[in-house]
């Protein structure tokens, strides 16, 4: 049986002083992530951010 993947709330926001994206995620639970960035085209963006949950 799969496991379920818990929906996190994550919110961009632009910074329009620059051509940075602020990306917060809330989560109960410290953990290691992997967070990936896709273009409006589905196409990935950049690399793979990871996020150590210590």
């Amino acid at each position: 049986m799969p496991t379920a993947i818990p929906v996190l709330p994550v919110v961009a926001s632009p910074y329009p002083a620059t051509d940075l994206v602020i990306i917060t995620i809330k989560t109960a639970v410290l953990k290691n992530m992997t967070l990936k960035l896709y273009d409006v085209f589905g196409m990935f963006v950049g690399s793979p951010i990871e996020i150590l949950g210590t």
